[in-house]
């Protein structure tokens, strides 16, 4: 499942969406999104959405300067798979990877990564191959 920050002009929202369809279909992975073009939604009701579906993986992507990958991680416990993947986006990407407790991450069931940057310039097939190599890794074992 996606969500995509509503930032930008709308044909660039469209154009974003429609690539990210496409690599998915790609990688034969089932998209969903939990954000619409163009309009805002408020973080309990993408919450609900999100845990009402249970994916495998939960994708944000943020509007912002800097490129960095965000995993769930609390007090006492963090996302295994959440860390591995912002690890991977880490070092293979230059991703910062870090370890946050904000409510789309801590509050969705499903593992949930924030994907900050400029996403509008992102190569997505690099992305979705970098998240499919942590997912065939860690089920392998």
């Amino acid at each position: 499942m996606v969500f995509v920050d509503n930032s930008g002009e709308y044909r660039d929202q469209i154009v974003f969406y429609e690539k990210i369809r496409e690599v998915c279909t790609t990688n034969l992975i089932n998209v969903n999104f939990a954000s619409e073009v163009s309009e805002d939604i408020d973080p309990q009701n993408i919450i609900k959405y999100v845990n009402k579906h249970h994916p495998g993986l939960f994708l944000i992507f943020k509007m912002n300067e800097k490129n960095s990958s965000n995993y769930f991680q609390g007090k006492y416990s963090n996302s295994v798979i959440g860390e591995k993947i912002s690890s991977a986006l880490e070092n293979n990407l230059s991703f910062k990877s870090e370890g946050k407790n904000t409510p789309l991450l801590k509050n969705t069931k499903s593992v949930a990564i924030i994907i900050n940057g400029n996403f509008y310039q992102f190569n997505l097939n690099s992305v979705f191959d970098e998240i499919k190599s942590v997912y065939t890794d860690f089920f392998k074992t």
